[in-house]
């Protein structure tokens, strides 16, 4: 067997090696040849596809740009994002060496120092790393520039032409404006207008031709002028017979949804509005002065604790006597405040408090409130001023008319800026609803915590007038949140009514040719009308607002008439600049349309055109109008280019199941 193994031993070894080489690298090969998991397929566009792995790398550069301050300007989601870059890289676009280190010197990082390499470390990275992600910002913009049609103006910019660099200027000049003394004496509301400024600013403008450009402003600045009718329709016993089942179902079926006067495009509305019933206590600061007495002596001891020996003239003792009077008030009604706050805090004694600040009321719960009555009687023994005491219980009222009650309209909590109307949107009635299934919710079912925890049955905190500083006390006795009629017989009377005014206004625009022959044979002034006005120079109707709402102006009597606006720059369309609108024939001077808001019929008689000379086009076209006009030619439906649906549909990247 020896002799065996000494023959064969290296044989045997040679084999021993290989097998036990195989051994050790197997795992390894499988290892490097087996899908890693950073490599899996998660996407395509087109035949090529997109792993985890290179999205996990646009995750990890948002998160980078982010940490630099730039979560604003890169608001994008990962796969907008990575598509963003991926078409810029398609397109060429890229950016220099030069604008990397101006962009990384905006963020207070000097490329060329050790200010780089901490800032890398500090968020995991290498130099190298920092520098690409802050290249690919400087693409994405100038790619979310080129890709939304729009052009760059650099004026003003010191960095370079760069959109992405003058971006990072403009972001560094609205943070350190914010961040001083001046912008702090304004408040949050106007630092968020800045805000908002800077980021329209950054949009860039529209590549529009100076001849488009010319054109439109020429419509924006064009303007009409005449006379103006209104006509309403007349609600007779043939409009009431006329109306049937069928035309009452219809009504109410297209209007049940809307408020009452909000509906489109009559202003009908069934839906029951959020409704309370309320007791109010108020103690007029009026009725305050009125118990307050200042006499001589006591003007004069005032008068002369400030100038000792002196006697004060006329003036300075009306003066003393004024201030005396408003002191002495103000601490009566002070004691007024102090006496009902600690009427109500007794009876709010010992009765438990939910989570959201409301009393917990309910079975063998004893909430003893005082009457107003007995309210007002301590006040009245207290300080001798006569409170007033109003009350809406015997029927719920709509929101909107308890806020505008006498005194509340102008109340509310002045530490919060709260007026009275808040206050009753916090109601529970007035809250959202909740969910179906609460445990279905989950953890995204947070509870609801009330700015100021108002409830039926309870009295608000004490409400002080913002004008004269009147305090009132106000009980809600129930609520009832918005909602639509159960049945067309719960407002059956209402729809009836509406669908007669429906009938008599078709049967007025049914007349409309008519009345445009009779005002042109006898002048319009000479229409029955229920008012005949001078309309003064309107425009037409913008094609967007700068809120992203279209509209039309505003003209007398008649409100916001679109139709009617639209018919009367159709008529003059064609004319010359120079036309004499005054010497055309009067039947093509008239135009109507009409006015559904108001139900009633608009004839407009043009007696005057204004247009812009072409001077007033071209200094127009020269000033900084372009991003303003912009938002008016977009129009609202438009997707936006660089928006993640649009780069996927424009790519054609799919996700992997």
């Amino acid at each position: 067997m020896l002799r065996w193994f000494r023959k064969y031993n290296k044989f045997i070894l040679v084999i021993g090696c290989a097998v036990l080489m195989v051994a050790f690298l197997i795992p390894q090969a499988i290892q490097q040849f087996s899908p890693k998991p950073g490599d899996r397929v998660v996407g395509s566009i087109g035949d090529e596809g997109v792993t985890s792995s290179e999205l996990a790398a646009a995750s990890r550069g948002l998160e980078i740009l982010q940490r630099l301050g730039l979560g604003g300007l890169a608001n994008y989601e990962r796969e907008q994002w990575f598509l963003m870059l991926r078409d810029a890289e398609a397109a060429g676009l890229g950016a220099s060496d030069v604008e990397v280190s101006q962009a990384l010197a905006s963020r207070g990082i000097d490329p060329n120092t050790d200010a780089a390499a901490e800032a890398a470390e500090r968020l995991g990275l290498r130099v190298d790393d920092l520098r690409s992600v802050m290249r690919d910002f400087l693409v994405a913009e100038r790619y979310r520039m080129l890709a939304s049609g729009h052009r760059f103006d650099s004026t003003g910019a010191t960095l370079s032409s760069s959109p992405g660099l003058v971006a990072l200027q403009m972001l560094n000049e609205a943070q350190n404006f914010l961040r001083s003394e001046q912008a702090q004496q304004f408040g949050p509301a106007f630092q968020r207008q800045l805000e908002q400024q800077f980021a329209n600013s950054i949009g860039g403008t529209g590549r529009l031709s100076p001849p488009f450009v010319e054109a439109v402003l020429h419509d924006e600045a064009e303007r009409v002028s005449g006379r103006l009718a209104v006509l309403e329709p007349e609600v007779d016993d043939a409009a009431r017979a006329g109306v049937s089942e069928a035309q009452l179902q219809r009504l109410f079926a297209e209007y049940s949804s809307f408020l009452p006067g909000r509906g489109s495009p009559y202003p009908f509305g069934y839906r029951v509005p959020d409704r309370v019933s309320l007791e109010a206590l108020s103690v007029p600061m009026q009725a305050v002065r009125d118990t307050v007495e200042v006499g001589t002596v006591d003007v004069l001891e005032a008068f002369r604790r400030d100038n000792p020996g002196a006697t004060p003239t006329e003036a300075q003792r009306l003066e003393v006597e004024s201030r005396l009077l408003e002191r002495r008030a103000d601490a009566k009604l002070r004691d007024a405040a102090n006496l009902l706050r600690g009427e109500l805090e007794a009876a709010r004694r010992g009765i438990p408090t939910a989570p959201d600040g409301r009393l917990e009321l309910g079975p063998g719960v004893a909430y003893n409130a005082p009457a107003l009555e007995e309210l007002a009687e301590l006040v009245r023994a207290s300080t001798g001023v006569e409170p007033r005491l109003t009350r809406r219980t015997d029927r719920l009222i709509p929101v909107e008319d308890a806020a505008a009650l006498e005194g509340l309209a102008t109340a509310g909590l002045p530490e919060l800026r709260l007026p009275f109307a808040s206050l009753l949107m916090e109601l529970p009635a007035f809250g959202p609803e909740a969910p179906a299934d609460p445990a279905a919710a989950g953890d995204e079912l947070l509870p609801e915590v009330s700015l100021v925890p108002v409830q039926v049955g309870v009295a608000m905190p004490l409400l002080t007038d913002f004008r004269d500083g009147s305090l009132h006390l106000v009980r809600i006795t129930a609520a009832d949140a918005a909602h639509e009629p159960e049945s067309l017989e719960a407002v059956r009377e209402e729809v009836a009514s509406d669908a007669a005014r429906v009938s008599a206004y078709e049967s007025l625009l049914g007349r409309r040719d008519a009345l445009l022959a009779q005002a042109a044979s006898d002048g319009i002034d000479a229409l029955d009308a229920r008012s005949i006005v001078d309309a003064p120079p309107f425009p037409r109707r913008t094609r967007r607002t700068l809120d992203g709402r279209p509209a039309a102006p505003t003209l007398p009597e008649a409100g916001r008439a679109p139709a009617l606006v639209d018919a009367a720059f159709e008529a003059v369309a064609g004319l010359p600049a120079d036309a004499d609108v005054e010497a055309l024939p009067a039947a093509e001077r008239l135009v109507a349309a009409g006015i559904d808001g108001r139900m009633a019929l608009g004839i407009l008689r043009i007696d005057a055109l204004e247009r812009p000379t072409r001077a007033d086009l071209r200094s127009a076209v020269a000033s900084g109008v372009l991003t303003g006009l912009d938002r008016v030619l977009i129009a609202e439906e438009d997707e936006d280019p660089v928006s993640e649906a649009a780069l996927r549909e424009r790519l054609g990247f799919t996700d992997e199941g």
